[in-house]
């Protein structure tokens, strides 16, 4: 079944990952779809996106967050297809497990450039929080 999932499509919704992330269930969010291979996968490794640049920045400069930790976009940057109306934070410390059906059922909004795609996947390979089998998947 070709569910149109690619990676580096851009999802937005809301999705409730559990006790541990209920702040997330509350509003709706941007995602990136990080699966090398979508469509041959049942589980949907994802990154979430926030516009909240300022507390992400201040965190670096507490030294709470490194550098690794998240990936910057600028909305005004044509490289980014103009899916975020917003400057954006992708954070890449931790990964998002979504149910294909889910994933197939959100609303698309365009896919991020390949070479921000193999940064943030880069990131997300090096961090120690993210379970490897996810990793494996990316």
């Amino acid at each position: 079944m070709n569910s149109f999932l690619k990676s580096g499509l851009v999802i937005y919704g809301k999705f409730d990952f559990g006790n541990f992330f209920k702040g997330l269930r509350n509003d709706s969010h941007y995602y990136i779809i990080l699966n090398h291979s979508p469509d041959n996968d049942d589980l949907i490794v994802l990154v979430v996106g926030t516009s909240q640049v300022d507390k992400y920045t201040s965190r670096l400069e507490k030294g709470i967050l490194e550098e690794c930790d998240f990936h910057y976009i600028y909305r005004e940057d044509p490289s980014h297809n103009n899916i975020f109306d917003k400057d954006t934070i992708i954070n890449t410390s931790q990964a998002f497990i979504l149910d294909k059906k889910q994933a197939i059922e959100a609303d698309k909004k365009g896919m991020i450039n390949n070479e921000i795609l193999k940064e943030i996947k880069d990131k997300v390979r090096k961090n120690k929080t993210i379970e490897r089998k996810y990793k494996k998947m990316i």
